[in-house]
């Protein structure tokens, strides 16, 4: 005897059951579905189809579409009542559509940080960059589109990597596919585009480009030298997927900082060594009246020289009682330059 109830959610037979806002993630949108008149004795086979499906495509209520991919969020059950009583009432929530891509309707800043990288020119000074990371998420994707995503933000890629069919020729405007939105590219090929240079990198920051006469441009920033720190995708309790990259840029231009020594500077020979003589005149330290003490040691090419008495700096420059006697080497070093002349001094006493 057949029943006179559905063994199936019959997506033509989906009633509107509510509509609601998450108030804690605004752009999350739950539409209710309902399904009256259920046939019990069907719901254990129905139910292993319900706990295996995930996304609904382009799902109907009352007969009318709701475009895009959909995931199920929540499924619950209820007794008919009156003229439905003996089956049962099948409520279905579906979040807002997922997203085939990265937009702008699902980026996030998730985090920035800056950290000082120091490059180290001489022993007293360093060039300090700011490495600054910023943390992007994109949330509600599927799992199609998270994947494909990954594939482009976790790496470098070349303009060339980017298919002329994705870019089109013509005049008319084309929609970049969303998987390239956010992408990091190296121009590998100048005049390949008319606003791009070869050598730099640039970030795809918008979805449209335009073509005309045949030419395009996209819309792209700078990026200064760009390193992906981390890039991974997760499943999410709703089953949607959240995609998340981390890239960090260096600051232009360097900042020039001076590691306090007692002896720091850019310390140089003033005057001709004398060869064989006990006395050297320095200049470039730091402190105008720095005082150099005795026994304190610094070097000049391969030679070392110890001071034998304590010395006052006049104005950066000070003459300096040595031990051993000054070299023929340390007098060459001083002329090595015609066009820069003075001898690197480093000292080893420092403060």
């Amino acid at each position: 005897m057949s029943s006179k109830w559905y063994s199936t959610l019959d997506e033509n037979k989906a009633q509107f059951g509510g509509y609601k806002v998450n108030p804690e993630i605004i752009t999350e949108r739950i539409l209710t579905r309902v399904f009256y008149g259920i046939d019990k004795t069907e719901f254990p086979t129905l139910r292993a189809t319900l706990d295996a499906t995930t996304e609904i495509t382009a799902p109907l209520v009352d007969n009318q579409t709701y475009t895009g991919t959909w995931r199920i969020s929540d499924i619950r059950t209820e007794e008919g009542t009156g003229e439905l009583a003996g089956s049962l009432t099948v409520y279905q929530d579906i979040k807002n559509e997922l997203n085939d891509g990265q937009d702008e309707d699902n980026e996030y800043l998730a985090g920035m940080q800056s950290k000082v990288i120091n490059l180290i020119e001489y022993r007293w000074m360093v060039y300090r960059h700011y490495k600054q990371t910023t943390t992007k998420k994109w949330v509600s994707m599927t799992s199609d589109s998270a994947v494909e995503g990954f594939e482009l933000l976790s790496k470098m890629n070349y303009r060339s990597d980017i298919p002329d069919s994705v870019l089109g020729f013509g005049g008319a405007a084309h929609t970049l596919p969303s998987k390239w939105w956010n992408a990091v590219f190296l121009s590998d090929a100048s005049g390949q585009h008319p606003t791009l240079t070869e050598g730099k990198y640039y970030i795809i920051d918008k979805r449209k480009y335009w073509s005309l006469y045949g030419t395009w441009s996209l819309d792209v920033t700078e990026v200064t030298n760009p390193t992906i720190e981390n890039c991974y995708y997760q499943e999410e309790k709703d089953h949607s997927f959240t995609l998340y990259r981390s890239l960090s840029e260096l600051t232009y231009p360097a900042f020039m900082r001076e590691i306090y020594y007692q002896y720091a500077g850019l310390i140089i020979t003033s005057a001709l060594p004398v060869e064989d003589s006990n006395t050297i005149k320095l200049s470039g330290f730091l402190n105008q009246t720095e005082k150099i003490y005795e026994d304190a040691r610094f070097r000049i090419e391969g030679d070392t020289y110890r001071v034998t008495a304590d010395a006052t700096c006049v104005a950066g420059a000070v003459t300096l009682a040595v031990t051993p006697k000054v070299t023929a080497a340390t007098a060459e070093a001083h002329m090595f330059d015609v066009s820069n002349i003075g001898a690197q001094v480093f000292f080893n006493a420092i403060g």
